[in-house]
């Protein structure tokens, strides 16, 4: 039973990232063959970029659980950690619009598809700039045991992306404007899990020890 008590949310967390993959693929090809071809040349940089959060993730979820009952050294450990996640989001954002062209160049030849690139630059910057923080975040809130508050919230935001791109397609709106949608939801919850992470209170000693990776 305890087992299926730690295991069963980290089940659904990866359930809901499935369901957000599906969202999101099933609203490209929506759009038609020229979106859909763009939207995986997009995300193969994408997918790049955001695995720059997963080491911060896992040095909280390595690190952080002993000194949750030392409050000075919780704050030097997370005054470094989320320094070098921002100073990652910078590196993350400049990266992304540099590799972005080049991926156009060499992931695709069709002039049509490689159009469309640029109109999605700027949403696929600002959700992969995201990462950083939000993985940082979350890893600090599964150090410290918050599992049901991390599917509470990736239940919202799969809720949210959902409600987006239907509106999306309802509207006849653009692809660029599917893909704000994408770069909202993340940034939504990288807002989410920091301020989580301020309000909610560090238990007074460790949790037991969990890991979970964040991938789409």
């Amino acid at each position: 039973l305890k087992l299926l008590q730690f295991s069963v949310p980290f089940f659904l967390m990866k359930l809901l990232t499935t369901f957000k993959v599906l969202i999101w693929t099933q609203t490209g090809a929506a759009f038609g063959t020229l979106a859909l071809a763009s939207h995986q040349v997009a995300m193969s940089v994408w997918k790049l970029l955001i695995l720059t959060g997963e080491p911060l993730s896992l040095c909280a979820q390595s690190f952080l659980p002993s000194r949750l009952a030392h409050p000075e050294q919780r704050r030097i450990f997370l005054t470094a950690l989320f320094t070098l996640a921002l100073a990652t989001t910078v590196l993350v954002a400049v990266s992304s619009v540099v590799l972005l062209p080049i991926a156009a160049g060499q992931l695709t030849t069709d002039a049509a598809v490689r159009s469309i690139i640029p109109t999605i630059a700027l949403p696929l910057a600002i959700s992969s700039s995201s990462f950083p923080l939000l993985l940082a975040a979350e890893g600090c809130l599964l150090a410290m045991g918050r599992v049901r508050l991390l599917c509470l919230a990736m239940a919202w935001n799969v809720v949210f992306f959902y409600k987006g791109t239907r509106a999306v397609l309802a509207n006849d709106s653009s692809w660029a404007s599917a893909w704000m949608v994408f770069s909202a939801m993340h940034a939504i919850y990288t807002v989410i899990m920091v301020t989580a992470l301020v309000v909610v209170p560090a238990p007074a000693k460790p949790p037991p020890p969990a890991e979970q990776s964040y991938d789409e």
